[in-house]
C-alpha cells in the first residue's frame, strides 16, 4: 500500500537559498554568507506556508492518490510524506461522491463487515476508510502540502519564486532589527508575512465567478 502526492512546490528554474543571498548583496551592514541564511530562509518558509494554510491557498495544494488494498485486514493507505492535512473532501477514484470525515467512533463500529467506503479517518500518515473497502481502490483528491526545508545554498525554494522577494525581506529585517521605534521585530516579521502573502494569494487563487456569462447579449 502507498501514496504520492503529485504537487509542485518545488520547481526546475526556481531561486535558491543563494538567490536569496544575491538579492542581500547590496546591503554591506549585512555581513553573512549564504549558509547562514539557512535557519532564517527556513522559518520564512514555515511563515509563509503557514498563512497559505490559513488561506486555504492552491499555492500549497497537492494532489493525493493513495492505494488501499482490501486484502489486508484493517487496510489503510499511506500519506505522502508531506502531508498536512485534506484541503476538500478526498473520493474514491472513478466514484462521483466524496468520503465524509467519519464523525465519531461509535458509527464507525455500525459498519462490522467490508462495503463500499462512505467516510474516511486520518491518523498520522494514514488514512482508513469506513466500511472497509470490498474491493482494492485508490483515494484521491486535494490535500495542503508542508513545505521542503532548505538545507544548503543550493537548495530550490518553494513556491516557483512567488516569494522569493518576501523571503529576501523577512532575512533582512531579521538581521537588522526593527526598521523603526515602533513594534518589535517579531511583529513587523508577522505583519509582513500577512500582507506579503495575502497580496500574491488572494490573485492566484483568483477564481472564475459562479455563473459568469459565457457572451453578452448587447440587445441588437
Amino acid at each position: 500500500m502507498g501514496g504520492a502526492g503529485t504537487g509542485t512546490q518545488s520547481v526546475a528554474g526556481s531561486g535558491t537559498v543563494q538567490t536569496i543571498y544575491d538579492l542581500l548583496q547590496y546591503r554591506p551592514d549585512i555581513l553573512v554568507n549564504s549558509d547562514d541564511l539557512i535557519h532564517i530562509v527556513n522559518a520564512a518558509i514555515r511563515a509563509i506556508s503557514k498563512r497559505l494554510y490559513v488561506l486555504g491557498s492552491d499555492i500549497i495544494t497537492g494532489q493525493l492518490s493513495v492505494a488501499i488494498d482490501a486484502d489486508v485486514e484493517n487496510a489503510y493507505g499511506n500519506l505522502p510524506a508531506d502531508f498536512w492535512g485534506m484541503k476538500d473532501k478526498p473520493y474514491v477514484n472513478g466514484k462521483t461522491y466524496p468520503l465524509s470525515p467519519l464523525p465519531s467512533q461509535d458509527v464507525a463500529l455500525q459498519y462490522t463487515g467490508t462495503g463500499e467506503p462512505i467516510y474516511y479517518k486520518v491518523m498520522g500518515l494514514r488514512i482508513y476508510v469506513i466500511p472497509e473497502a470490498s474491493a482494492d481502490c485508490t483515494i484521491v483528491g486535494d490535500y495542503y502540502q508542508r513545505p521542503t526545508a532548505v538545507t544548503v545554498s543550493t537548495s530550490t525554494i518553494p513556491f516557483n519564486e512567488l516569494f522569493d522577494d518576501l523571503i529576501a525581506d523577512y532575512v533582512e529585517i531579521y538581521f537588522r532589527g526593527p526598521l523603526s521605534k515602533t513594534g518589535n521585530t517579531v511583529q513587523i516579521l508577522d505583519k509582513l508575512i500577512k500582507d506579503g502573502v495575502d497580496l500574491i494569494a488572494n490573485q492566484y487563487d483568483r477564481k472564475v465567478p459562479v455563473q459568469f456569462p459565457q457572451a453578452v447579449n448587447w440587445g441588437f
